[in-house]
């Protein structure tokens, strides 16, 4: 009879057990693995929102900035279709990393932050150079 339905069994800590009701114990170190790097990726997930939102809100005045004044024809503002795809490329980075890390070295919830914020600037500081070029051009 498993511990979870054996009334006399010690009782567990929350730390033990997963929010998915899995203990634990009962994963093997290579599921256990496989289950840690599945949530780094749903992590970074939800962090390319953010992430877009950003580059967006740092393009978008410039963008709208040199279509206003002249500056920019319609039609080139489609060129930047192409470098969003390739932000989000480059997005990838991030997961990867801290996947491959948490695969080989274990969980490190501190590197999640830092390649998300230096990445995110990079991208912005790029992001923000090519429409200005686009708008000085």
């Amino acid at each position: 009879m498993p511990d979870s339905f054996n009334p006399f069994a010690s009782p567990a800590t929350d730390a033990e057990f997963r929010p998915d009701g899995l203990s634990d114990s009962v994963l093997s170190p290579r599921q256990r693995r496989q289950m840690q790097v599945g949530e780094v990726v749903v992590a970074w997930e939800w962090r390319r929102l953010w992430y877009n939102l950003v580059l967006t809100a740092a393009c978008l005045p410039i963008v709208a900035t040199g279509l206003v004044a002249g500056n920019v024809d319609p039609d080139e503002v489609t060129m930047l279709i192409p470098a969003a795809i390739f932000a989000n490329a480059c997005f990838l980075a991030g997961p990867l990393i801290e996947g491959y890390w948490t695969w080989l070295l274990g969980p490190a919830r501190w590197m999640r932050n830092l390649l998300f914020w230096a990445g995110t600037a990079l991208a912005t500081v790029l992001a923000i150079a090519t429409c200005w070029m686009m708008v000085s051009a």
